[in-house]
């Protein structure tokens, strides 16, 4: 279970080091392996994973990259599929698919001597062994690596050439904004109400009934419910723990002693050259005692193939040079003689060896005592929650099985399913945990209990339904008055609406409103198409010498633009802004182009037969 796999990620740190290591690189990197042209070719039939436009990304090869991803993060394949992480590995595939796709159609190429430089900006300072040796760790070859850097690189130019659009601004871009921002409009304001312009209004009883008819979940009460939670924290699955004895602790130690082993390390110093016979000059002479930068100087002509003194382990070089260096006759101060390698010849020097050892137990005493401890925690919360679920399996209900394991309870208050959102931390942050419970604490019956939910690497709950107070209607009677208010105001609106339409219609043709209306005049002077003003937008829509309408609560606005100005004062134009809006419509434009260009299809079916244990 979920549980018990954080207790040993707890206990394996190294092995969530890589997940975060392996996310990083699905986000950052994404791209090794992939070859649109060639990679995804291959297969047989019906084994087609996924489909982008006509690429095809076939499960064999799909499930190589997968498993050699999951290696690094101590996850089975049903697990990832499980997490959903099966999926994010294949949609970010699609996405590279995609990428790659517009890099070629750009014809975007990268030559060797810029992917090398990129290589080198990656690994700094390492020597070619060095790198050949992290690559190799990773289970990577050169090839491969280069093939990514290159790979992501071209996709890169090709997600910055929109940018170049969006983040071009022209002068007359920049001159029709200020022409905007300078403009001033003014006007006069009616304000009529909706009491003058409409007689009383009538509502009937069938107009009643139908509304209430008509917005039936309006008067329904739904139903509520008063949950009881149940929790259980590793602190309080603690407490009955008894401590754990240094004999315990020197037991483990005795029984895993491999895993406290330093390997032994070999302090090397190197020089590589491509010819044998420099090689073998710089052996001879580094050999009769002189110093290796000095041999390699007189023999190539300068210090470059030099790699300075570094420590490394039998794992951390070359199998090649490794097994020479690492030989069981090599002592301290030893040149050997040239080794081949994919650069060349490399001769080295063992500048010093030390030896492998253990780490001693009292160096490692308290560590060891504290993870133990923790992992004690770990199970023991573990089997709290298993022995909560066998009770439910057994019928217990939520009082049985609180008691027994003596979770801390808590009651909630009488919940809508619709205001779980809204309470309280606890329910909150259980809701937040497992999305789907909503509905599930809302189906279960009376003194239901749900299986224990884990909250975090910590805290197991339960939740067991205490009441539920049944769905209701209320009465018509009760909500008349309400109804009526609501039917006059909604007639009252439309009916004062059409009057204005009549009344901007004869405006706008020459006319005036009528004598007999009481209307409120008020001016409008200087108005900026910015201003925060409910008729700004209203102002700026007409003509010169025309009117508008627009709608309030209870009164009807009407707007005649009488003036239009340009200030000599204009605030300065926020290019950025102008940029920013250009850069969203060339990624939205950019993105509906692929997505209307290319089909996109994911083989659900194969991805559950090869992965999910419900199938195995």
């Amino acid at each position: 279970m979920a549980m018990e796999a954080l207790r040993i990620a707890a206990k394996e740190s190294k092995i969530m080091k890589f997940v975060l290591g392996g996310f990083i690189f699905l986000a950052v990197g994404g791209l090794v392996f992939t070859d649109v042209g060639g990679y995804f070719s291959g297969g047989a039939n019906g084994t087609t994973v996924a489909r982008v436009g006509d690429t095809k990304i076939h499960i064999r090869d799909f499930d190589s990259e997968l498993r050699g991803f999951l290696q690094q993060t101590g996850l089975t394949a049903e697990q990832a599929y499980d997490s959903g992480l099966v999926n994010a590995f294949l949609n970010q595939k699609i996405a590279n698919v995609l990428k790659l796709e517009s890099a070629q159609e750009l014809n975007i190429r990268l030559d060797n001597k810029a992917v090398a430089q990129k290589v080198r900006g990656v690994f700094g300072d390492l020597s070619r062994d060095q790198i050949q040796a992290t690559l190799r760790a990773q289970g990577i070859s050169e090839q491969q690596m280069a093939n990514m850097i290159r790979l992501q690189a071209v996709s890169d130019i090709a997600n910055q050439m929109p940018a170049v659009v969006g983040n071009y601004v022209p002068s007359y871009v920049v001159e029709a904004k200020k022409a905007l921002n300078a403009e001033r409009r003014s006007g006069q304001l009616y304000t009529i109400t909706f009491d003058a312009l409409v007689d009383s209004v009538e509502i009937t009883d069938a107009d009643i009934m139908d509304y209430y008819q008509s917005n039936a979940a309006q008067f329904t009460v739904p139903e509520e419910r008063v949950f009881t939670v149940g929790r259980m924290t590793s602190a309080m699955a603690k407490k009955n723990l008894p401590a754990i004895r240094n004999e315990q602790v020197k037991t483990y130690y005795d029984d895993n002693k491999d895993d406290f082993f330093i390997a032994e390390k070999r302090s090397i110093a190197q020089a590589v050259v491509k010819d044998a016979d420099q090689a073998q000059a710089i052996y001879e002479a580094a050999l009769n005692g002189e110093a290796l930068t000095a041999a390699l100087k007189e023999v190539a002509g300068d210090t470059d193939g030099f790699r300075d003194t570094a420590n490394y382990d039998a794992k951390g070089l070359p199998a090649e040079l490794s097994d020479v260096a690492f030989g069981s006759n090599v002592k301290k101060g030893d040149v050997l003689p040239p080794v081949k390698t994919l650069i060349g010849y490399s001769v080295m020097k063992i500048v010093d060896i030390t030896k492998g050892t253990y780490k001693s137990f009292d160096s490692v005493k308290a560590s060891l005592k504290k993870e133990m401890q923790d992992n004690a925690v770990y199970d023991a919360l573990y089997n709290k929650m298993v022995d909560a679920e066998d009770m439910l399996d057994n019928g217990d209900g939520f009082s049985s099985i609180s008691e027994k394991l003596t979770l801390k309870t808590a009651t909630t208050n009488s919940l809508t399913q619709s205001g779980l959102s809204n309470t309280g931390p606890l329910l909150t942050k259980i809701i937040e945990a497992s999305p789907s419970i909503a509905e599930e604490l809302f189906s279960l019956p009376e003194n239901g209990v749900t299986y224990p939910l884990e909250l975090d690497d910590d805290e197991f709950v339960i939740v067991g339904i205490k009441s539920i107070t049944a769905q209701d209607v209320v009465a018509l009677g009760d909500v008349k008055k309400d109804i009526v208010k609501t039917l006059k105001a909604e007639r009252k609106s439309s009916m004062a609406e059409a009057k204005a339409v009549e009344f901007i219609n004869a405006l706008n043709e020459g006319g005036d409103l009528p004598q007999s209306l009481k209307v409120k005049k008020s001016k409008i002077k200087n108005m900026k198409r910015s201003d925060d003003n409910k008729n700004a937008s209203l102002i700026y829509s007409l003509d010169k010498n025309k009117y508008g309408y627009r709608m309030n609560n209870t009164s009807v606005a009407i707007v005649q633009l009488t003036d239009v100005s340009f200030s000599n004062k204009v605030d300065d134009v926020d290019v950025k802004a102008i940029r920013s809006g250009q850069n969203t419509l060339v990624n939205t434009l950019s993105q509906s182009y692929w997505r209307d260009n290319m089909t996109v299809t994911i083989n659900n079916a194969l991805l559950e037969q090869a992965y999910s244990t419900t199938t195995q």
